[in-house]
């Protein structure tokens, strides 16, 4: 069906957004880009740096002990002052961009972290593989601070009352379901239930043992998804990205270990409240 069309507008200017742009552009259709706020461009050559997680070349274990033995509070702030120092090294990268309308923030201003864009916004930036290029170049278009506001009858009205004429409109506009405990009740629908006379755990019972996921904790740690298994009561369970599965699972064998042999302490759960991830 994608042949029929001519033109398309995508909503949004983050990784997701910037990925669905350069399929358009591939498949020959007239692209536009709707950048209703400044985003976190972040060179792909920043992230691969040696000093970052192009570290993982020199060896699984030995990165996992440089990134994983620091809470991720601290972790995120030396990537942040990392990364500022990489953007001092190379100021005007993203002037043509910028000069294209594009409303572009960089590693150089010290209120961008990428760890508090993915933990803490869960979006926001865009890792730049070269999308960047397009725009720079003129290929595709940018329609920039504002928002839309109105479907026509042949594209889209955005906030300054301009409209653009559209075949088709791909909004790239991030996650809905971030909260872990609303979705949770949503999927599972509200109330207890009755099977054969015996209660079982409702919505709401079930929602209250998760933990939300993503940001950080009290201590600076990257909270997933734990629950507390109701027949092992000091045995907890967590949910993230492979790096954190893969250091955790040694601790989580021996939780295991230490529950089947009865001499688990109590979880430590009460600790002090810090700020989290901070941009400054």
């Amino acid at each position: 069906m994608l042949q029929k069309f001519q033109s398309v507008v995508v909503i949004g200017s983050a990784n997701t957004a910037f990925d669905v742009l350069e399929d358009c552009h591939v498949a020959g259709l007239q692209s536009t880009m709707n950048v209703r706020s400044p985003t976190y461009m972040v060179p792909l050559e920043y992230v691969c740096d040696k000093m970052s997680l192009g570290a993982y070349d020199a060896g699984v274990e030995a990165s996992d002990n440089r990134f994983l033995l620091l809470p991720t509070v601290v972790d995120g702030q030396l990537a942040r002052n990392l990364f500022r120092f990489f953007a001092s090294q190379e100021p005007n990268r993203y002037e043509e961009l910028k000069a294209a309308g594009f409303p572009a923030l960089d590693s150089s201003d010290p209120s961008q972290a990428l760890m508090y864009n993915l933990l803490e916004r869960a979006g926001g930036h865009y890792v730049d593989v070269g999308g960047t290029k397009l725009i720079e170049d003129g290929k595709v278009a940018v329609k920039a601070n504002v928002e839309p506001v109105a479907y026509t009858s042949t594209g889209l009205q955005f906030s300054d009352g301009s409209v653009i004429e559209s075949d088709a409109i791909v909004w790239c506009t991030g996650f809905a379901d971030g909260n872990l405990l609303q979705t949770g009740a949503e999927i599972l629908g509200a109330g207890a239930s009755k099977v054969e006379g015996k209660k079982i755990l409702g919505a709401e019972e079930i929602v209250a043992r998760l933990e939300v996921t993503w940001g950080v904790d009290a201590e600076g740690e990257i909270r997933g998804m734990w629950k507390r298994n109701p027949r092992l009561d000091n045995f907890w369970v967590m949910g993230g990205y492979t790096q954190l599965q893969r250091w955790h699972s040694q601790t989580l064998a021996i939780q295991i270990k230490a529950t089947l042999e009865d001499i688990l302490p109590p979880a430590y759960l009460e600790t002090p409240q810090v700020s989290g991830l901070e941009k400054e």
